[in-house]
């Protein structure tokens, strides 16, 4: 949430070329963050037989990879910022290339603490660089910073991050350099890095090929929308995802059939994100003016497709993590790779027929994703279509109750925002009716959790 005020705050401070050759940039970094965690991360969290040699070879594998890249995006600044036409991205590449220098340095201890599962600390170590990030952003881009806020914002907030890492780490040994188990680490970490690089590609891909096809006031408004649909992903998904793999990963190391907890997560997260896009699929124009401003209201056709892209993909929102949890990482990399692959060449494509065709497009290649992981988890996990279906249908109830006075107002009324309070007012109040009347996952959560607060400590 702090993240998405600062982007609602800087979309009018900045106009929409300004934030599309700053996608470049965070474009860079994001793959190139990829390569550089090397799929450490998530190797410290899954490994069964964690040594000090396995920690401290991590950390070496983890330090070389990202200096290496930290000077390959500095002496890349000249070259990209010539393919694009622009003098502003020489700067800005190589003051994010710094983040790659310091972010070794803190990966290990935030890995050993998603592995401890302390999520206590790491909440306070993801929320003041958040903090810092938007409001030195905010800062530098009302000053007349433009672009460049956001770089100097992201480095701060690197510096932050790193720090907390190392002072609230619970071993301190793991920053030393050793190579004994490097071959060990490299083995696992390979493949994870690049099931990770190409789920980068595929988010970062629009960025790099609308900027150059079409301009990029278009890569500006495709991101934007996008922006949209991340507040859920961050907020509900996201905060899931950190929590779920390394808790998953201790049950399958013990053995345990996940199965149901596939299930549950996929009623748990359906319940929430449904009602979300298909509010957003409805109202995108007023979305999109209420949080950024008319200047980007050319973006809303998109939103209003990508979301139903979101409330496809939504029941497999957690898939990946499964697969990683249960060891299986090279199916998950075959998964990453198919949608890269696919996804890429449709904008090659597509990027010729405007914005809104692209994110039809992207509506099939969400499909695919479905599709692949459906295929993939069905063996292992031992379910079909209508087990899913059955877990799915009481979701799906509770959603039709909360779109019913969305789409009554968007057929038969004209536009008032008192009406549109009005009928969203209705809606959550008709969810919240919904999980309880058709006896949802959610509700037996939510009771768990007052009961819990009411029992004596």
């Amino acid at each position: 949430m702090i993240s998405f005020s600062s982007v609602m705050i800087l979309a009018r401070l900045l106009t929409p070329r300004e934030i599309g050759v700053f996608a470049i940039v965070l474009g860079i970094s994001s793959v190139a963050h990829m390569l550089r965690d090397f799929g450490v991360g998530q190797y410290i969290v899954q490994e069964k037989e964690l040594t000090v040699g396995r920690i401290r070879s991590a950390f070496t594998l983890s330090l070389l990879v990202s200096w290496s890249l930290a000077a390959l995006v500095y002496f890349s600044a000249y070259g990209v910022s010539l393919f694009y036409g622009e003098e502003g991205l020489f700067v800005a590449i190589k003051i994010i290339s710094i983040n790659f220098v310091m972010l070794p340095f803190g990966s290990v201890g935030l890995s050993l603490l998603k592995r401890k599962m302390k999520f206590n600390i790491i909440y306070w170590i993801n929320v003041v660089p958040q903090v810092v990030q938007a409001s030195l952003s905010i800062y530098l881009a009302y000053i007349g910073f433009s672009y460049l806020s956001l770089a100097y914002a992201s480095v701060c907030a690197t510096a932050c991050t790193v720090i907390l890492s190392i002072v609230l780490s619970p071993v301190h040994y793991g920053r030393a350099i050793e190579f004994s188990e490097i071959r060990h680490v490299s083995s696992y970490s390979g493949s994870a890095m690049l099931s990770n690089l190409m789920a980068e590609v595929t988010l970062s891909a629009p960025d790099f090929i609308i900027s150059r096809s079409i301009g990029f006031e278009s890569a500006a408004l495709y991101s934007r929308a996008k922006g949209v649909l991340s507040l859920f992903y961050v907020s509900v998904v996201e905060a899931v995802r950190i929590v779920a793999l390394p808790e998953l990963s201790e049950r399958s190391r013990s053995g345990e059939n996940l199965k149901e907890s596939f299930l549950k997560s996929m009623s748990l997260i359906t319940v929430l994100a449904w009602p979300f896009y298909g509010f957003i699929v409805f109202n995108a124009e007023v979305v999109i003016y209420l949080l950024f401003g008319d200047q980007w209201l050319e973006a809303a056709p998109v939103l209003s497709v990508l979301a139903l892209s979101g409330f496809v993909g939504s029941m497999f929102a957690l898939g990946d993590v499964f697969m990683i949890s249960m060891g299986m990482q090279n199916y998950n990399l075959r998964l990453q790779t198919i949608i890269a692959t696919v996804s890429v060449l449709w904008l090659f494509v597509g990027s010729n027929y405007g914005l809104v065709v692209l994110a039809y497009g992207f509506l099939m290649v969400t499909l695919l994703r479905v599709v692949v992981i459906y295929t993939v988890l069905r063996k292992r996990l031992e379910f079909d279509v209508f087990i899913l279906s059955s877990r799915c249908f009481k979701s799906f109830l509770v959603f039709f109750m909360f779109i019913s006075p969305i789409v009554c107002f968007y057929l038969f009324f004209e536009f008032s925002i008192y009406l549109l309070l009005l009928s969203s007012f209705a809606a959550v109040s008709m969810w919240a009716v919904g999980v309880f009347v058709v006896g949802h996952d959610i509700a037996f959560e939510v009771g768990k959790v007052l009961t819990d607060r009411r029992l004596p400590t």
